[in-house]
């Protein structure tokens, strides 16, 4: 489909180079760790079913209670890794929901759940967790500092929190004990908490996703969260679509990323951009990250979007009773704008985005969303709350 104005996309050129980008490496690691993977859908099947197919002990640990969507992997004690160049049976070691048992011994422990279940497995793992051990949060938002709050000994923080700004792939579960992936991520920014353990903690982080990419500390990571940039206009200006869709499948990137809808969404990350200068850091645009991540050709938002061939079938959903207003509103959106209330920058367009969002569904985003508040940093200046992230006093 030609873009107004531009010259036809050379999709094979683009197909050419993620090829080369993108392929995954087959190689075992060199120090197999033992990981324990949190959750059980489309993010956490795809992250167990990669680590113990790139040679991890892997456990999972959903959460207790919930109609489990692992009865299979439990069964089979394996998962079923396709696509990107894939086509492996993974070892699983374990399925469990005892947070002690998927936690003993283990090395790191990988958070695959949406944002709004972060206090909850937090809660869950705390007390398990011991010194010297990881957590690493996907996608960030602050969330890893939900396991920080947890804590019922204020002191030093005996285990080390990794955010990254978005999953190694774009995946999704086909099949009982099965995921397929469609999309390599090539570069994450993360970041530890407290960033001053960056160092650290780099070998090993990067040692099971070589992917990621070490910033100044959480902030980076949080605002290039590609989520809460993109999900909330493309959901909340296609509206009649999702009421009327009646159930029926419907494209959200092919049909309902139109120019209007772009146009919206870099206003929304000229906001971004502002907050993050204001604390120092200078952002990628959202179209480069999106590029820098394989999902399209460089170009303007419209242009990578309707560009990468990943996401083109991606169906819109048939309700806003979906996470990418329940999740990326309140952690994502809701968080930029008290980040921007700390540094004094206007963000009209991120505020009417989430007042749309409340009118819209019925529901309160600015009181049930992430803010800074969560972690008591509610009255911080910019100086106060850089120093916070880098040593972790409060």
């Amino acid at each position: 489909r030609l873009r107004p104005g531009r010259a036809p996309l050379d999709r094979r050129a683009h197909a050419a180079r993620s090829v080369q980008l993108l392929t995954p490496s087959t190689e075992a690691p060199a120090v197999p760790i033992d990981v324990a993977v949190a959750g059980g859908g489309h993010a956490a099947q795809t992250l167990a079913g990669e680590l113990g197919r790139q040679g991890h002990r892997v456990r999972m640990l959903e959460y207790p209670g919930r109609v489990s969507r692992l009865d299979e992997v439990r069964r089979s004690r394996a998962i079923h890794v396709l696509g990107c160049g894939r086509d492996q049976v993974a070892a699983i070691e374990l399925v469990t929901t005892d947070a002690a048992e998927a936690l003993e011994g283990a090395d790191m422990l990988v958070i695959a759940v949406p944002a709004f279940a972060h206090a909850a497995f937090a809660e869950l793992t705390v007390p398990h967790l011991r010194p010297g051990q990881l957590v690493v949060v996907f996608t960030a938002s602050f969330g890893g500092l939900e396991w920080v709050a947890a804590r019922s000994d204020q002191g030093e923080i005996p285990f080390t929190v990794v955010e990254a700004d978005n999953l190694p792939f774009t995946a999704r579960v086909t099949g009982p004990a099965e995921v397929t992936i469609h999309l390599d991520v090539p570069e994450l920014k993360c970041s530890a908490f407290p960033a001053s353990r960056n160092q650290t903690v780099e070998t090993m982080v990067r040692g099971v996703f070589p992917q990621m990419r070490f910033c100044r500390d959480l902030l980076e990571p949080a605002l290039c969260n590609m989520n809460g940039v993109v999900h909330p206009p493309a959901l909340l200006l296609n509206i009649p679509r999702i009421d009327r869709s009646r159930g029926q499948p419907w494209w959200i990137w092919e049909v309902g990323l139109t120019p209007t809808v772009a146009r919206v969404i870099e206003r929304s990350d000229a906001e971004r951009l502002a907050v993050g200068k204001a604390f120092g850091l200078e952002l990628p645009p959202i179209a480069e990250i999106m590029w820098r991540s394989g999902y399209g050709p460089r170009g303007t938002i419209y242009e990578v979007i309707n560009g990468c061939a990943a996401i083109r079938n991606v169906r819109g959903p048939t309700s806003l009773e979906h996470r990418w207003i329940t999740e990326d509103i309140p952690y994502a959106l809701r968080l930029w704008v008290d980040l921007a209330r700390v540094c004094g920058v206007p963000c009209p367009t991120m505020t009417a985005l989430t007042e749309l969002a409340c009118a819209a569904t019925g529901r309160d985003f600015w009181a049930e969303g992430r803010t800074l508040a969560s972690f008591g940093q509610d009255s911080s200046t910019v100086g106060a709350l850089l120093d916070y992230l880098e040593t972790g006093n409060p």
